[in-house]
């Protein structure tokens, strides 16, 4: 994916930033912060089996530049995380992903099992 500020991903869907530097640039995006590298924006996925919103803290110490998570998400990340909130979040990372693909750009998932998850 080429580069794009969050600003502008959140753009995509029709939100914003709720806090955090909007201008940071995201080159990937991934749903497991195991595999999760510095600059990265995470989106915390809630499952069946698993809560990404219980990982969205250990992101951001482990240097992702933002996460996109439920609008009710209210843990502890640093002054300069950028956070996106939304109450239908699935909903919202679709339309961002359908948005990057319009603009011609795909995004670069940092491992196949994210990238099935949007297919």
């Amino acid at each position: 994916m080429n580069p794009l500020p969050l600003s502008e991903i959140a753009r995509f869907a029709g939100g914003s930033i709720s806090c955090g530097d909007e201008t940071v640039t995201i080159e990937k995006v991934t749903t497991d912060s195991r595999t999760l590298k510095p600059g990265e924006l995470f989106v915390a996925l809630r499952g069946e089996n698993f809560d990404g919103h219980n990982f969205v803290e250990s992101a951001a110490q482990s240097g992702a530049a933002g996460a996109i998570v439920e609008s009710a998400w209210n843990g502890k990340i640093p002054k300069d995380f950028a956070l996106k909130c939304s109450g239908d979040y699935r909903k919202q990372w679709q339309d961002e992903h359908e948005g990057l693909h319009r603009r011609s750009t795909r995004p670069s998932f940092s491992s196949d099992e994210d990238r099935r998850k949007f297919q």
